[in-house]
């Protein structure tokens, strides 16, 4: 049996492949695009290479799932259940923040439980509500009635946050640049026939 090379080079939407085949995953199935966010299900290891398929699902068990902002080509989509032992979703912040002032916002949803956050310099942050003196705060908010703060980003759920980043602030405290949502082993759910998350802004995937 043999796939053509880029088989799936035009389908911009590719969330997932679910590869139920004993053979290897052909390198050049994607036709050299990038897909940074996409799952790819094989029945055992070493079907795939991970230089070129970063979220590789082996029997279930995805050693690592690394989430992206892409500007295409960066849906994410969960057909069939399986453990990942570490997850991160990486974004740059830019925008300003003022004191006293709402500025700076921008919304993110996470289709996983995030354990710790940690800008790429300045170490590991937390929301203002979470009162940690040993982490970097940030501003963190979700709608009920009214927005309301909160100390943990839970999957699924959408919030505004913002990063401090102004120069009447102190250094040590300015969260501009990347930050990592990490979290260490969670399961997942399938989640057929609902939206696709994409760039930190869609819904529904599980973790359960």
């Amino acid at each position: 049996t043999e796939v053509g090379k880029n088989l799936l080079k035009d389908v911009k939407t590719l969330g997932a492949i679910v590869w139920n085949a004993y053979v290897s995953v052909p390198n050049d199935i994607l036709g050299g695009v990038a897909h940074p966010n996409m799952l790819l299900y094989v029945k055992q290891s070493g079907l795939a290479n991970a230089d070129v398929f970063p979220n590789i699902v082996s029997n279930g068990v995805a050693a690592t799932v690394t989430l992206v902002d892409a500007a295409e080509c960066g849906n994410f989509f969960c057909p069939e259940n399986f453990t990942a032992t570490k997850i991160t979703y990486t974004h740059k912040y830019g925008m300003k923040t003022e004191k006293n002032k709402d500025a700076g916002w921008e919304t993110i949803v996470l289709p996983f439980n995030v354990k710790t956050v940690t800008h790429k310099e300045k170490g590991e942050c937390a929301p203002f509500a979470a009162n940690d003196p040993n982490r970097k705060p940030f501003w963190l908010r979700s709608l009920k009635d009214d927005f309301v703060d909160e100390a943990q980003i839970k999957a699924n759920v959408p919030y505004i946050i913002a990063m401090p980043n102004n120069d009447a602030y102190s250094d040590e405290y300015i969260l501009e640049g990347e930050v990592y949502n990490f979290r260490r082993g969670c399961a997942w759910r399938q989640f057929l026939n609902r939206p696709t998350w994409n760039n930190g802004i869609g819904r529904y995937a599980a973790d359960v």
